[in-house]
């Protein structure tokens, strides 16, 4: 794994990136975060601009926290391949990723974005700085082969991702220079 530290001046700037985030005005439960709470009202925005600024510390590539009508196509796009960064949950050991909505009727639709990579962050936040390790990642059409299961919050469904489903980030450069998306 590796470790970036976030230091206080770039943690205030992922502060200041969260607090202007526009995801509060969506609509249904996922415009607000899941994990936000009154007394931490923006802990899902903040959390995902800590973790991209460490992937923008390890890849050297500047983060882009603006508003996109629409919503952005992934938090990073490298030589024409789309990466989705992810909070990495250390209490399961695992990476989730939304893979179904329920409909009225009991039924469920896709809404799994396949992005080339996505990859798995682990935070620890003191609330002025942070530390990040980069756990590791996973091509999007391997991801869905892992087990989809219920979200412990939430009515959807999530492809759990295990850490031993994780590929080393060494090897991320590799694929993401490649013109071929395959490794």
């Amino acid at each position: 794994m590796i470790e970036i530290n976030i230091t206080p001046s770039l943690y205030h700037t992922c502060v200041v990136a969260a607090e202007n985030m526009w995801a509060s005005s969506k609509k249904g439960t996922y415009g607000r975060g899941l994990a936000n709470t009154t007394k931490d009202p923006k802990y899902v925005e903040r959390t995902g601009c800590l973790c991209e600024m460490a992937f923008s510390i390890w890849s050297g590539i500047p983060t882009n926290f603006g508003y996109v009508e629409g919503g952005d196509k992934g938090d990073f796009i490298i030589h024409g391949k789309i990466v989705d960064i992810k909070k990495f949950h250390k209490r399961t050991n695992s990476l989730l990723l939304t893979a179904r909505q329920p409909k009225n009727d009991g039924t469920y639709f896709d809404v799994f974005k396949n992005h080339d990579v996505y990859v798995a962050i682990n935070l620890e936040d003191n609330g002025k700085s942070a530390k990040a390790e980069l756990v590791g990642y996973i091509l999007g059409a391997d991801a869905q082969r892992c087990p989809l299961q219920p979200a412990l919050r939430g009515n959807h469904m999530n492809y759990v991702v295990s850490i031993n489903n994780l590929k080393p980030m060494g090897g991320l450069q590799k694929f993401l220079e490649s013109p071929v998306s395959t490794l």
